[in-house]
């Protein structure tokens, strides 16, 4: 006996929330495919699924998914009987499977043979080669093929006597089916997979209750299907997609993107389709907002003029002073979809570091499967599987990282579940990216017999939008729920302003970049609007960050923020200064820190330093003054002396890293500058300053 190589994989998708898949074959309810090809058919008749070869030599596949979890204990079973054909090759059951390269099967010949093997990217493997077994009905008799694990124990058993035992390996996928090899006709009947004890699903504690749900109403659902929500960070815009509406570009009216603007809390805009160039004839969908809401990931890749999809992938749109920009191809190292027919979906994280992508690649656990990849300036890493946790032998889709970075929303039909796709959470415990919290489901109020997913939430953590086909106004509907404080993300805080050129007050469009204030590590990247100037930065509780924008022919003013210490959810406004490089003008070191009544640099100040530095030796002709000033506490010899040496500690430092002591002045100013009260903290505090004056340029 020999495994062959297969032709033929035929897969259609089933899903429904039952612990007991069974199938008599008395109709097609199930949905298996029918059909003739040139070497291979498949029939329902009579109540019998009727599978024939008709080439020699070649193993064919019928598979359907399954909502399956095998890490419950299981039976699987079906009726095969050989009506015609060669009698010493296989057939029977499939199990566990993924796809044509990555799959189990037990198999019988008719003149008394069995067989288990498995096939992984390609290669056969034999769990128990061709054994001779005395128990294996001839042909136009029916054998009884079945499946058991226990305990994480495979029993296969044929006509009730047990043909072999082992230990359970992880399956590739979530599909279950039959396979026949050379010419041949088998009759399938009593298809019948079943839990031993399902057992509890693992649900969230607090669920969300069904009370918490609303539809977002007639402004934004309509008879047709809205899917696809992308909330904005700000929780004040929503992005989705609608289905074959009369208002979409092209012929056949393909999928296009829509902007509703929230009013109220309970009430939304009209939902406005956008134009050229993020809608063109093809099929268009937003895949994430940046929290500025200056630049869109979009699913595809569009051609050089943006009106046409030329492929898959993704691509970044950013807004300019006319509207959205042509988009351009976003890079991915060795980015592939292994069944490029098979949907995928994509999520970028709100530091625009992080993409996360659900496609079906060769080293995947199951179906598709959810990895991230890691942005280095230019392009985004080559995709990092997120491991068995999160990954399971079904199909992991529509990830969704919140605001806080680390914790992740996703749909699977692979773990424990109450229907098609579960919405799940887990949370990323370190920097490995393989490591979670067991995925939770999100309860029965938000999950159902259907399909749920594409999970979206504001950076306040409190709502989330998602897509329903129950209570529709047509198709798909979008609605919002309320979540628990078990369901939501940690808290993190939403910068916002405007960044503005000081000599004028005018807005810029321009970058802003954000770092940890002791390591000086770049965390992330917004842009400014470039009408307003407008600008919104999520920052995670847990560390220190310092933050500023840039602009040609600007000296940057940097800020700083003190979040190692969690809190709630806040809203913090700051506006952002660009100052002219021009003789005359003066800006603030916000991010140099001293310890209290001493000159000495600490030092999470040589970050801001070294930008200084860098100006200066990038301008070899200006000089500046460096001033030192204080508060009101104390009196004029203490205070005059504090502010000099401390002005004369950031010349010293410049002076170390090389710059020409002819450019530079220091002098101490005590008191006698405020630019604020001193009767509060606060005031007191903007008045503890060291500034920069440029003397010529």
């Amino acid at each position: 006996m020999s495994i062959y190589a297969y032709i033929l994989f035929l897969s259609l998708s089933f899903f429904a929330i039952q612990d007991i898949f069974i199938d008599s074959f008395d109709d097609n309810s199930m949905g298996w495919w029918v059909g003739t090809n040139d070497n291979f058919s498949s029939q329902i008749s009579d109540g019998k699924l009727i599978l024939e070869a008709t080439t020699n030599d070649q193993f064919k596949f019928l598979t359907k998914a399954i909502p399956s979890c095998y890490e419950y204990d299981f039976f699987l079973k079906a009726d095969f009987k050989q009506v015609s054909g060669v009698d010493n090759h296989g057939f029977g059951l499939v199990w566990g499977t993924r796809d044509i390269s990555n799959l189990l099967f037990f198999v019988i010949t008719s003149n008394g043979y069995a067989s288990i093997y498995k096939n992984i990217n390609g290669h056969w493997a034999p769990i128990q080669e061709w054994t001779e077994f005395d128990y294996i009905n001839p042909e136009n008799l029916t054998n009884k093929l079945e499946i058991h694990q226990k305990n994480k124990h495979l029993t296969f058993l044929i006509n009730d006597e047990v043909f072999f035992e082992t230990e359970a390996s992880r399956p590739f996928g979530n599909k279950i089916g039959f396979c026949i090899n050379n010419t041949m006709k088998i009759e399938v009947d009593n298809l019948e997979f079943r839990y031993f004890d399902k057992g509890k699903i693992n649900v969230v504690e607090n669920p969300v209750r069904e009370s918490a749900k609303t539809n977002l109403g007639p402004a934004i659902n309509t008879e047709y299907s809205e899917i696809l929500p992308i909330i904005t960070h700000d929780g004040k815009g929503l992005y989705f997609v609608r289905k074959h509406s009369p208002e979409n570009i092209g012929k056949e009216h393909y999928d296009d993107v829509y902007y509703s603007a929230k009013i109220n809390d309970t009430t939304w805009s009209k939902a406005e389709r956008l134009g050229h160039p993020v809608n063109n004839d093809g099929n268009n969908s937003v895949v994430s907002v940046s929290p500025d809401g200056n630049s869109l990931l979009l699913m595809n890749q569009y051609s050089e003029d943006g009106t046409k999809i030329t492929g898959g992938g993704l691509s970044k749109s950013v807004r300019t002073k006319d509207g959205w920009s042509i988009p351009k191809a976003v890079q991915i190292v060795d980015y592939y979809n292994d069944n490029p027919q098979y949907y995928e979906n994509q999520f970028l994280s709100a530091d625009n570091k992080i993409l996360l992508t659900s496609v079906q690649r060769k080293e995947g656990y199951g179906e598709n499967d959810i990895y991230v990849s890691f942005f280095d300036g230019e392009k985004y890493s080559k995709p990092k599987n997120l491991g068995p946790i999160i990954n399971s032998y079904g199909d992991d889709m529509s990830p969704y990282l919140a605001s806080d970075g680390r914790t992740l929303y996703f749909s699977s039909n692979g773990h424990p579940g109450y229907g098609e796709y579960d919405v799940f959470i887990s949370r990323r415990i370190d920097e490995t990216w393989t490591n979670w919290t067991k995925p939770l489901n999100l309860g029965d109020a938000i999950n159902s017999p259907q399909t749920e997913a594409y999970f979206t939430i504001p950076a306040s953590g409190d709502y989330a939008y998602m897509m329903t086909n129950k209570n529709t106004f047509g198709g798909t509907d979008l609605i919002r729920l309320k979540l628990t404080k078990e369901s939501q993300p940690d808290p993190v805080v939403l910068l916002y302003g405007k960044v503005y050129n000081s000599a004028n007050n005018q807005p810029i469009g321009t970058n802003i970049v954000y770092y940890n204030l002791i390591t000086n590590q770049e965390l992330g990247t917004a842009i400014s609007d470039p009408n307003t100037g407008e600008y919104k930065i999520v920052l995670p509780y847990g560390m220190m960050y310092s933050y500023f924008a840039s602009y040609e022919g600007f000296y940057s003013v940097s800020e700083n923020i003190d979040l190692t210490l969690y809190s709630e959810y806040k809203e913090i406004e700051k506006n952002l200064y660009l100052t002219p490089v021009e003789s005359g003008v003066t800006f603030r070191l916000n991010n140099i820190f001293f310890d209290y009544k001493k000159f000495d640099l600490r030092q999470e100040s040589f970050y801001e330093l070294n930008r200084l530095l860098s100006f200066l030796s990038h301008n070899p002709k200006i000089k500046i003054e460096i001033s030192g000033h204080t508060d009101n506490i104390g009196g004029d010899e203490y205070n005059n002396k504090l502010s000099n040496d401390r002005a004369s500690s950031v010349l010293s430092y410049l002076l170390t890293g090389g710059i020409d002591k002819n450019r530079l002045v220091s002098i101490g100013y005590g008191r006698s500058k405020p630019v604020s009260t001193n009767d509060t903290d606060e005031g007191r505090q903007l008045n503890r300053r060291v500034e920069v004056k440029i003397l010529s340029d």
